[in-house]
């Protein structure tokens, strides 16, 4: 990615490559201010949110957005 900013939104699988495009901007010298949104129905279905919140808190160029259509997990 280039630019001044880098907006992310992904669910499920769709991580995959975003997740990808992340590491891969930590590897370089600067890294643009980077925004991910990352979606689910539940919280439960945010796929691996708690590595992607500690990469977050390494990298002050990221800010990870959980994003769920319900507060609460089905069970």
């Amino acid at each position: 990615p280039t630019g001044d900013e880098v907006v992310m939104i992904a669910g499920g699988t769709g991580l995959a490559p975003m997740r990808a495009q992340i590491l891969e901007l930590a590897r370089r010298e600067v890294q643009p201010p980077t925004y991910l949104f990352v979606g689910g129905h539940h919280p439960c279905d945010l796929y691996d949110l708690d590595t992607l919140s500690k990469l977050a808190v390494a990298n002050k160029w990221l800010t990870v957005t959980p994003v769920t259509e319900r507060a609460e997990n089905p069970w």
